[in-house]
């Protein structure tokens, strides 16, 4: 409001605001104002690094921002310690950019991954498809299968989005073994991983090759599986598994994985299987998935 009144310059926001913040940093030379006294900053429950290709680009390719008179930018070498150490110290780390790349941002969030022993999630936002979309990040594995069993107790119809690498089937076996242990029927639990389909669909298709198939027409062999009881469903994402459903009460939408790094195409995939996911907690209406618990 200050700075509006008052008519300040992009640069003269700058210099005045970083000093004063702690806790947020407008671009690489302000990261020095996290840092007070040479005393690294306590870690942060989130951090957000928009247009991280760009912070990257500048630190290694030495590609300035800004007005060509303000003063010469922190020591890039300090830039890197101080942010790579902010990152691995968080909870969250959110990177956001339009142009992000593999080669640069992907790299850069593994590393942040492999350096921190203990599990992180990082995600790599390369497109828009979560503007509109409250998701939930739940760190621990077995907390969130737990989320599962609370869902269903709630009567909620749940689709389950996997990413279990080369041992899908055997960790998708696992996670029924924990439901089943928890009070939820065998029967109404789902696994459809690539193998099982194959062999599904070859029976369906026996005697009707024109059959409806869980990945032809999904819309069709979901309904029919909830109306012979199934209430938790695991697709596997090889294949086309369950893509665009758009017709099946679907109440919760989980996913489960097994990387340290979480990236906005997986999340784009969730919204293309599910189209239309309702929520008691929120909305009765239909409409593309709100509730992502990932």
């Amino acid at each position: 409001e200050e700075a509006e009144r008052t008519g300040l310059s992009d640069k003269e926001r700058k210099e005045r605001f970083c000093p004063t913040s702690q806790r947020l940093a407008i671009c690489n030379r302000s990261l020095i104002c996290l840092k007070p006294g040479n005393r690294y900053p306590d870690p942060y429950d989130v951090v957000i690094t928009d247009e991280v290709e760009a912070f990257l680009e500048d630190v290694f390719l030495d590609i300035r921002f800004g007005d060509a008179s303000e003063t010469p930018w922190v020591d890039r070498e300090k830039q890197w310690e101080l942010k790579k150490r902010i990152d691995k110290q968080a909870k969250l780390v959110i990177l956001a950019d339009a142009s992000a790349s593999g080669l640069l941002t992907g790299w850069y969030a593994d590393l942040i991954a492999r350096e921190r022993k203990e599990e992180k999630t990082l995600i790599v936002n390369d497109a828009d498809y979560i503007a509109d979309k409250v998701i939930r990040f739940i760190p621990n594995f077995y907390q969130a299968l737990r989320e599962i069993v609370r869902h269903y107790r709630n009567g909620e119809i749940i689709s389950v989005h996997c990413g279990f690498g080369n041992n899908e089937t055997q960790t998708m076996e696992a996670c029924k073994g924990f439901l089943e242990h928890f009070g939820i029927p065998g029967e109404e639990i789902g696994l459809y991983y690539p193998d099982f389909l194959d062999k599904w669909e070859k029976e369906q298709t026996k005697l009707d090759p024109n059959a409806p198939t869980y990945r032809s027409k999904p819309d069709i062999v979901m309904n029919e599986e909830i109306a012979k009881g199934r209430r938790i469903f695991f697709n596997s994402p090889a294949l086309g598994v369950g893509w665009s459903v758009k017709d099946v009460p679907i109440d919760r939408i989980v996913g489960l994985f097994n990387s340290k790094i979480f990236t906005a195409t997986w999340i784009k995939q969730f919204l293309r299987r599910i189209r239309k996911a309702r929520s008691e907690e929120h909305t009765s209406e239909l409409q593309s998935p709100d509730h992502l618990v990932c």
